[in-house]
């Protein structure tokens, strides 16, 4: 699935699949993809196993062997959610197939298949349920994993002050988008205002 591939128009435009008001143009630098040969959009990353640039980049998944980006998080997220789901009701269906036994050791060696699989089962659930909690916050806030661990060295984000996200647009419009939105979107304007309204109120 096309987590959000940065296509670009025979006259080099970036094509977004959003509207976003009227374009303008960031203060910022921004990045020229040399494998690409595009200058990267604002929330933009090339990746190396994909070979593609991405909007929106989050990260790019060994397990799913794809980036998450900004037209599949969505079902990433959903993903998660799932399987913190199925990795629960398996390990309510294996603890009460458990078979309790006076003699410890008996009862050890009747249900050592099963305790083998709750703690395997358990792990994988602590693990996803971890991941459904950070991308959870991911989605509210309108951040990414990429821009939230390389902040400081990302060229867009690294001069703000640190408690400021320029692509926060409140917590009911950040998860609409992400979560029904599913298409490429210029982000520019949105950082401009909020970068401009922090100046304004020297934040």
């Amino acid at each position: 699935m096309d987590p959000g591939f940065v296509r670009v128009s025979p006259f080099h435009q970036i094509i977004y699949e959003c509207p976003s008001g009227s374009i303008v143009t960031t203060p910022v630098a921004l990045r020229f993809c040399g494998f690409c040969g595009v200058k990267q959009p604002l929330r933009a990353r090339h990746c190396e196993e994909c070979r593609r640039c991405i909007h929106k980049f989050d990260h790019h998944c060994p397990w799913l062997d794809t980036c998450i980006g900004e037209k599949n998080h969505r079902f990433f997220y959903l993903f998660l959610l799932s399987e913190a789901a199925l990795t629960f009701w398996t390990i309510m269906i294996a603890s009460s197939a458990l078979v309790f036994l006076a003699d410890p050791i008996v009862a050890l060696q009747t249900n050592c298949v099963m305790i083998c699989l709750i703690v395997f089962v358990s792990f994988s659930f602590l693990m996803s349920t971890a991941l459904a909690f950070m991308h959870t916050y991911v989605m509210v806030f309108n951040v990414t994993t990429w821009e939230f661990v390389s902040r400081r060295r990302i060229t867009y984000l690294k001069d703000l002050h640190r408690d400021l996200n320029p692509f926060h647009q409140g917590i009911i419009s950040n998860t609409f988008r992400f979560l029904f939105s599913g298409c490429t979107y210029n982000w520019e304007q949105t950082y401009l205002v909020n970068t401009a309204i922090a100046e304004y109120y020297d934040f």
